[in-house]
Order: C-alpha cells, then structure tokens, then sequence
C-alpha cells in the first residue's frame, strides 16, 4: 500500500518538481535557488579576501548570518560555476538526508524498521517543505543529516563520534547546538558536553589557520544579537515570529531564552528510566523527546521559514513507528497523524481561491498571504508530546503481538 501511494505521488507530482528542478535551466539560475545563491556568494567573498580593506587593512562589515567557521566549507562551492555548484550541492544534500535516514532504519529491529521506511517514505515524497528546501537551495538537509547521523551514533554507544558530528553541525549553522537539551539534559550526560566542546573548539582551531579570529569577533558582537530578534514576517512560522509581526520584536531574545530554559527544565525531569517505571518504554520516550526538541527549535526559532519543517521528518518518523510499534490509543494516534499531515502539506492550499482567498505562490516575498501549517502542526504536537510523558499509561497500551521494546 506505502509503495502504491508512493508512486501516485511520485507520478502525480514528485516526478514533474524533480525533473524541472535538475534541468540547467532551473539549476543554474540563482534567482530560483535564491538561499544557496547568498551561501555561494558567501564562499566567493570570502575567496575574494574582501573581507579585508586593503585601504585601513581592517576587517569589514561581516553581514553573513552563519558562522564564520562555514565560510570555507561554502568557498570549495564557490570554486565552480553556480550551476555545476548547484548540482553538487542538491547532490550532497539529498544524499547525506538519505545516508542518515536510511542509517537510522538499519539501527531499528526488522519488524519496526519497515514501519520506519514506508512512514519516511510517505513524508518524503509529500513534503512540501522539502520540495521548498530543494528549489530553495537551504542548508537544512545536510544540518538534519548530520543531526540524524550524531543520534544514531550516541544510540550506538559512540559518543564522540556524535558529539563532533554534532558540533560540525552547529559550526555549520547554530540552531544544532540546541540538540544538546536532549544528548546532555535529557541523558544527564555531562561527557557528552565534554566531547561536543572539545570537537567545537578544535574545528573552530583549525578554521583560523584560513578565517580571520577577527571574523568571528565581529560575528559575535554584531551579527549574533540581530540573530536572536525574531523576523516580523509572515512566512516566520514560529511563535517569536507571530510575537514580532505584532510589534513586540524586542521581547524574543528573552522569550527565546526562557522557553529553552523551561524547555531544558523539563527534559530534565523525565528522565527515561522514570518513564520506564511509569509504563512507557525507553524508545518510544527518547524519540518523543527528540521530536519535541526539534519543534521547540522551530516553535522559538526566530527564523521558522516553511523549508525550516523539513527537520520534522525524520524525527516524527521515528516517533510514529515507536508508537506503533508499541501500540497506542486511536484517538491519540490521530491528533499526531493531524499534526504530522500538517508540518508536509502545502501552505499555499488551491481550494483557499473559492473561499476568496488569494495566497500567492512566491513564498519567499515578505507579505506572501499564506496559511501557516507548519506552526498549527507544531502547537498541536508540542502538548500531545508534553501527555505523552506526563500520562504514558493513557495513551500507550500494550499490544497483543507486543514487539520487543527498546532503542531498536
């Protein structure tokens, strides 16, 4: 039934979105992919050394958002034509997301891994959000990627391989530095804290051999703060977002922070050998926590955009499998499965015209009309995730055929 569904989608639409997008017509015009155009020309500033005034020979402006340790990383793209950058980009992305999407299923017992590959397989084909991050040219899917690959190697008792996958991540672009809520917190592993500085300050060492330490002062003092004010725009799909679009931009920083700290409070407090005792088994816990670390990064992220939710595929799909795996109430299952329909569908939803509304389908415009399905999926799943740890045995039931429990 997943591979029939799956081809419908694919010969439906997939297919057509595929084929336009790896066209050299599409790939090599920077006006469609408009996100990894501004990281390309990132890497050619940098190339360019014109982050230096040969007048005062002092540092410039640095206007980039992303660290400047990923400056290298994005001028070895820089070093070819945008098109042929563009194929390789798209290449790598997709297949560092596949790598660890299919790396995960591996880890899983055979009876869950196929529930695994045919729920990732129906969000994979029907993700708007990926369709965006791919047209786009985002970073998300190799962040994902490496997010995905550092879980499964601290599930497989490789903490410090996790830890570096995790920090290169985070140098990468920040938001992966959130995850240590759920590797340091929620596992109340401080080693683990340990080994991701250890890997961060290395790599962060050996970057200034090619990046100016001057770049990375200027990157904290005046780049970092702007990061932390939420973007009053309607495709923000956060709640710092709709707080800003009301005028009350200047709270964020400190609601940001604070819902991380409550956040962190409470990963803290149901610890998984707790929840064992209450009924609910250790896998069905950890990923639950897993996925709620994902949607609070994009709940308080100060800039959710509609590509950002291709970080829920993943992560939800190993929650439904443990659920189902585990056997859960019909009425709980929905409110995911609502929730889960939400993050993949289109924000820009046809049958709105006979309501006379009139979205447009330029997504990146700053007034775009839209519907924020991402953000209603994310307030719906958050307190289902939150019951699910504070009343397990109202939710979870033991199956008939009860497979045998735990991280696989």
């Amino acid at each position: 039934m997943t591979f029939g569904v799956c081809m419908w989608v694919i010969f439906d639409g997939w297919a057509a979105f595929f084929l336009w997008l790896i066209q050299w017509s599409t790939i090599s015009n920077s006006r469609i992919l408009y996100d990894f155009s501004n990281l390309y020309e990132s890497g050619k500033w940098w190339l360019s050394g014109a982050y230096v005034n040969y007048r005062t020979h002092s540092i410039s402006p640095y206007a980039f958002a992303y660290p400047p340790s990923s400056l290298p990383f994005f001028g070895f793209f820089a070093k070819f034509d945008f098109g042929v950058a563009a194929q390789l980009w798209t290449g790598m992305s997709l297949a560092i997301f596949l790598v660890a999407l299919l790396s995960a299923a591996y880890t899983l017992k055979p009876a869950r891994r196929y529930l695994f590959v045919s729920i990732a397989a129906l969000l994979f084909f029907t993700s708007y959000a990926l369709r965006a991050e791919l047209q786009l040219g985002q970073i998300n899917m190799l962040l994902v990627g490496l997010t995905i690959l550092s879980l499964i190697a601290h599930r497989s008792s490789h903490t410090r391989v996790s830890a570096t996958l995790l920090a290169a991540g985070t140098l990468l672009k920040g938001p992966p530095v959130l995850f240590l809520v759920y590797f340091v917190v929620f596992h109340r592993d401080f080693q683990y804290l340990i080994h991701f500085l250890e890997s961060a300050v290395a790599t962060v060492g050996v970057s200034l051999l090619f990046v100016p330490i001057q770049l990375y002062w200027t990157w904290i003092a005046n780049v970092l703060p702007t990061l932390l004010v939420a973007g009053a725009l309607p495709i923000n799909e956060s709640v710092t977002g709709a707080i800003s679009l009301s005028g009350l931009g200047y709270l964020t920083p400190a609601l940001f922070v604070t819902g991380i700290c409550v956040f962190a409070t409470f990963a803290y407090s149901v610890y998984p050998k707790s929840l064992t005792k209450r009924g609910s088994p250790a896998s069905v816990a950890a990923d639950a926590m897993f996925l709620m670390n994902s949607l609070v990064i994009l709940l308080l992220g100060t800039r959710s955009w509609i590509q950002d939710y291709v970080w829920i595929i993943i992560p939800v799909t190993l929650f439904l499998s443990a659920l189902l795996v585990q056997g859960v109430r019909t009425h709980y299952f929905m409110i995911v499965g609502v929730a889960t329909f939400l993050f993949n569908c289109s924000t820009y939803p046809l049958f709105m015209y006979y309501f006379n509304y009139y979205p447009t389908m330029a997504y990146y415009l700053p007034y775009a009309e839209m519907v924020p399905t991402g953000l209603m999926g994310g307030l719906l799943m958050a307190p289902a995730l939150i019951l699910l740890f504070i009343w397990p045995q109202n939710i979870l039931r033991p199956r008939a055929d009860q497979l045998t429990p735990g991280f696989g």
